[in-house]
């Protein structure tokens, strides 16, 4: 996994705005497979990005936000956007698989930031799968743009 430990947000990585672009698979559907685990001081405000089973879905604080079950290879599009109208949304395979518009702002003091593993809890937390690519976008795109990313990935992974 990529690993930043003990650093508040050295790379950059958005406080409010965000959309993450994964292509990939799942091996194995045992347990939580992060693909994405940012942290910050306080655990509200935290972002996971996993594939439980073959269920694709984000979690921020405690609250669970699952998506529409999926296998085999996939590209998936997470968007939180904290402008005038908050909304974070799931796509998968360029489908709406979830959107909400109650969801914490992401916060700036990362105190963990992986991927392809959790940064702490009990049981499985890697990735177990493989990763082709994953794109971070430090705003949350527009329609047509984000639709012109997937169709890129579509396209360059023959998905």
């Amino acid at each position: 996994g990529f690993y930043i430990s003990g650093q508040t947000n050295s790379y950059s990585v958005p406080a409010t705005n965000l959309t993450i672009f994964f292509v990939g698979r799942q091996n194995s559907t045992s347990g939580a497979n992060y693909i994405l685990d940012i942290v910050s001081s306080s655990v509200a405000f935290g972002l996971n990005l996993n594939m439980n089973g073959s269920n694709y879905w984000y979690k921020q604080g405690a609250t669970l936000y699952p998506g529409a079950t999926h296998s085999g290879n996939v590209y998936a599009t997470w968007m939180f956007n904290d402008g005038a109208n908050p909304e974070a949304s799931l796509y998968v395979n360029g489908v709406l698989n979830q959107s909400n518009s109650s969801f914490n702002s992401l916060s700036a003091s990362y105190t963990c930031f992986q991927i392809a593993q959790a940064c702490s809890g009990g049981g499985p937390t890697n990735f177990y799968g493989e990763i082709a690519e994953i794109l971070f976008y430090s705003r949350a795109l527009t329609t047509k743009e984000r639709q012109n990313v997937e169709l890129f990935l579509k396209n360059k992974w023959g998905l």
